[in-house]
């Protein structure tokens, strides 16, 4: 879970998935060298490897990826059809153009994302739209004042509490075995190699011991040969 809205070499970042949640989905039926090669090389680059299931990932990331997407897009709509956009374009602040960021992206992403995960869109989408609502409604009802109020503090606790130390999770009890990330990554960009030579020696080995019995078929052959010489 990193990027940026940008592609391209010119847009690469060395450290984007320094301190990233990386997402592992291994099938019920995955070798558990391969899950292991998986999670060292997210950690070699600096990831946090997070095990999920298909279906829970496409519903995660809609709410956290997908409707701020969304998001961003309607917010900078609202902005540019208005007729006031060139006023409103050079009065924004970095709130605006942090909030709008995403709509940068690209549109072909964006496109795939939104229609391979529909449902799940659709379901935050809407739970989003009942959340801006209920605060329109704190908002215009001028007796809600000390409930606006609360909302907005209880979100700024939240937030700030969510930014200084994630909630614990719980993943079960896990049946892979970690391993450390310079031995999982090198098993992962070595395997093919260290399997390419373990073939060749294998091949190279066969090929020696067949000289070897053909070298004493022949020797054998000889001393019969020589048997029969001196019974003659």
């Amino acid at each position: 879970m990193a990027g940026r809205e940008k592609a391209g070499l010119e847009s690469a970042e060395a450290g984007l998935f320094e301190g990233r949640p990386y997402c592992i989905v291994p099938t019920v039926d995955a070798v558990g060298g391969a899950v292991n090669a998986v999670v060292g090389m997210a950690e070699a680059m600096g990831a946090k490897p997070m095990f999920l299931d298909a279906e829970e990932h496409d519903a995660y990331v809609a709410a956290v990826s997908h409707v701020p997407l969304i998001s961003s897009i309607a917010l900078f709509n609202l902005a540019r059809r208005s007729g006031a956009w060139p006023e409103l374009a050079n009065i924004s602040g970095p709130g605006f153009r942090d909030l709008t960021r995403l709509a940068s992206g690209l549109p072909e992403m964006g496109h795939d994302i939104i229609i391979t995960n529909r449902e799940n869109v659709l379901h935050w989408l809407r739970r989003y739209s009942r959340e801006l609502d209920r605060l329109a409604n704190l908002i215009e009802d001028q007796d809600e004042d000390e409930a606006l109020f609360r909302a907005l503090t209880e979100a700024q606790l939240e937030r700030d509490k969510f930014l200084e130390e994630l909630p614990r999770r719980d993943d079960g009890k896990s049946t892979v075995e970690m391993p450390s990330s310079s031995d999982a990554f090198m098993t992962l960009m070595t395997g093919a190699m260290w399997q390419d030579r373990m073939k060749q020696a294998q091949d190279t080995m066969t090929e020696r011991s067949r000289a070897r019995i053909e070298q004493d078929e022949r020797a054998r052959r000889r001393r019969l040969l020589e048997d029969d010489d001196e019974d003659d």
